[in-house]
């Protein structure tokens, strides 16, 4: 007796479909989804517009013009991959060699999405890596201003997990400029760490006392962020505030990965297989402040 692909496949995509159902994506957590129904998309900075001004009794309306600013593109990246089954092992039922063929994939996805999305920021101090739109690495001391001048999101001098470089970072944000070189006072919303620095990070964020003070003070920042820590931040001094402003992206043109099925002509054997598209990228770097401490 023997399996057909037809019989088998029903079985495979269910224990696929419930290993994908179980894992919860750690980008999902920091990247904003986008779904894209093209191969790439076009996005375009807010240039946002200047102070009010006063004016006199009856004066007309001042004007002031939106600028185009930088822009974006990002373009779908395909992923496939798949395990044969030689026609002889469906033949002799040989359980062993296919059963794992589901979670093995599933893993894969789970695995490479990951790993993509937090090549981000491995990479965010690189620009021989990546750049944006304005051509400079995601994390940087000089990104340009649709008006002139430049501004950081990058910390100018860089230092390890602590309350005194915490300290610096919400500085920093609280003084980052729009487009328009204004101050827009940016919130954070997470602490990003490697795991070696799982347990610093809980104690800024999570004491109620500051951890480091002998004089039992009070922690202001008990509580403002959420901490994740994954082992896909490859560096492990690096750490990363997100921030409310919108713009650390995964683009999905088609997402979660689709788990097929086919028959190789030639000789007979299954094919299994994953198959998806996605791009992360950033379309505003006020997103995230980067500390490449050594």
């Amino acid at each position: 007796m023997s399996v057909s692909v037809t019989d088998l496949y029903p079985y495979l995509k269910e224990k696929y479909d419930d290993n994908m159902r179980k894992y919860e994506f750690n980008f999902e957590k920091v990247f904003t989804s986008k779904t894209s129904s093209r191969s790439s998309e076009n996005y375009l900075e807010n240039s946002m517009t200047g102070l009010i001004p006063t004016t006199a009794k009856s004066e007309a309306f001042p004007e002031d013009d939106i600028y185009l600013g930088n822009e974006t593109t990002l373009k779908a990246l395909t992923y496939k991959l798949q395990v044969p089954i030689a026609k002889e092992d469906l033949e002799d039922e040989n359980y062993g060699i296919y059963d794992s063929v589901p979670t093995s994939l599933a893993k894969s996805v789970q695995q490479t999405s990951e790993t993509d999305a937090f090549n981000i920021l491995n990479n965010a101090f690189d620009s021989s890596v990546q750049t944006g739109g304005d051509g400079k690495e995601l994390c940087a001391t000089d990104h340009v201003l649709v008006g002139g001048g430049s501004w950081s999101n990058e910390m100018s001098t860089p230092a390890q997990l602590s309350m005194t470089s915490f300290e610096q970072a919400v500085i920093d944000l609280m003084n980052m400029p729009n487009s328009r070189g204004l101050n827009m006072k940016v919130t954070p919303t997470k602490l990003l760490v490697s795991p070696s620095f799982h347990k610093k990070a809980m104690e800024i964020t999570g004491s109620m006392k500051d951890p480091e003070s002998a004089q039992n003070a009070n922690n202001p920042y008990n509580g403002m962020v959420e901490v994740l820590a994954t082992p896909y931040l490859t560096n492990t001094n690096y750490w990363f505030l997100t921030t409310d402003v919108e713009g650390l992206v995964c683009q999905k043109r088609k997402f979660p990965a689709e788990f097929e099925n086919a028959t190789r002509e030639a000789n007979g054997d299954a094919l299994f297989r994953v198959y998806y598209r996605l791009k992360f990228g950033w379309t505003d770097p006020r997103s995230v402040y980067g500390v490449a401490s050594t």
